[in-house]
């Protein structure tokens, strides 16, 4: 009996912690400033490939919040879209690309003058090989 009593005290203290720690993370995303970066913006992004020469493309696209979805949306090309968490200092993330390729990455930030700049990719390994695909994206925003 005594051993019943201490697993449901464990059960429900991770539980607990789990709520919480939920809660939390969606309040920090809650207190990014959401008239600062929202907006049209000019971004010239590079295209980095193993495999071709680099690419650089402009276009004009831009950077909105989703008050129901709760969630950033940066258009950056015709084709191209991407959802990142951004805080309070301006420093965006990105897990759910970064989740999604065992080895991608994703890093970015606005700098307080008008300016983004984010970079994400992933590489392959096949055959001793290591393909690289890479997005370099520098967007200024628009008067």
């Amino acid at each position: 009996m005594k051993y019943k009593s201490v697993s449901f005290l464990v059960i429900m203290l991770i539980t607990f912690t789990f709520i919480h720690g939920c809660k939390k993370e969606n309040a920090q995303n809650n207190t990014v400033p959401k008239v600062e970066y929202p907006g049209n913006y000019s971004f010239t992004t590079t295209l980095t490939q193993s495999t071709v020469p680099d690419t650089t493309m402009q276009y004009d696209g831009n950077i909105s919040y989703d008050d129901f979805l709760q969630h950033w949306t940066i258009r950056f090309l015709s084709n191209q879209k991407i959802y990142p968490d951004i805080d309070s200092n301006g420093v965006m993330t990105y897990p759910d690309f970064v989740n999604t390729y065992p080895r991608g990455f994703f890093s970015g930030n606005f700098d307080g003058t008008g300016n983004v700049n984010f970079k994400f990719g992933y590489s392959i390994e096949h055959w001793g090989e290591t393909y690289l695909t890479k997005y370099t994206v520098k967007g200024k925003k628009k008067q």
